[in-house]
């Protein structure tokens, strides 16, 4: 990672925080907006990688294979 996609990363992490922390203030349960965030990455993941690679994810996400139909 150059230091140009450095600098990027860290001003979307500090994007997130920052609505994290409204989030909080505003009396959103920290869990509720952890669980969100999570679900919005795999979500992310999905739709940019190819199913296998996304089949992948999960493996190491998960530690094992899911299910069908337990993830979509």
């Amino acid at each position: 990672m150059d230091r140009e996609e450095e600098k990027e990363l860290e001003e979307v992490n500090k994007a997130f925080m920052r609505l994290a922390r409204e989030l909080m203030l505003s009396g959103v349960d920290p869990s509720m907006i952890a669980g969100v965030m999570s679900a919005g990455g795999i979500e992310l993941y999905k739709q940019i990688l190819s199913p296998n690679e996304y089949k992948k994810l999960k493996r190491t996400i998960l530690g094992y294979e899911a299910p069908r139909g337990s993830m979509h």
